[in-house]
């Protein structure tokens, strides 16, 4: 099953107003003012998931057309710090064959 967003506001639309990371939740204000309570798991903004919630910080993921790309949300002092970080998309080598190589070696 597939989470549904919250709602499609770009990330950078959204502040995350208070983070416990007991509970596993976030209070995050929306562009037109509301308050909503996130939590792991849930979609926010143009399909970034929440993955962690802890102390001061919400990490969530994205995928990309070359990757996935994690994005940290840190809270300090009232205020919110958004770092992104790119996974580039790992191309998969073949396998050497066995056999080729088992005839290499006699």
């Amino acid at each position: 099953m597939t989470a549904m967003p919250l709602f499609a506001e770009p990330l950078d639309k959204i502040t995350f107003v208070k983070v416990s990371s007991p509970e596993q939740k976030a209070v995050i204000k929306t562009p037109d003012g509301k308050l909503q309570m996130v939590g792991v798991g849930n979609i926010v903004g143009d399909g970034n998931k929440i993955i962690e919630i802890s102390k001061d910080r919400v990490t969530l993921e994205t995928r990309t057309g070359s990757g996935v790309e994690t994005i940290i949300v840190t809270i300090h002092d009232g205020k919110q710090k958004v770092q992104t970080i790119s996974k580039a998309a790992v191309k998969k080598q073949p396998l050497p064959n066995a056999a080729a190589q088992a005839g290499e070696s006699k």
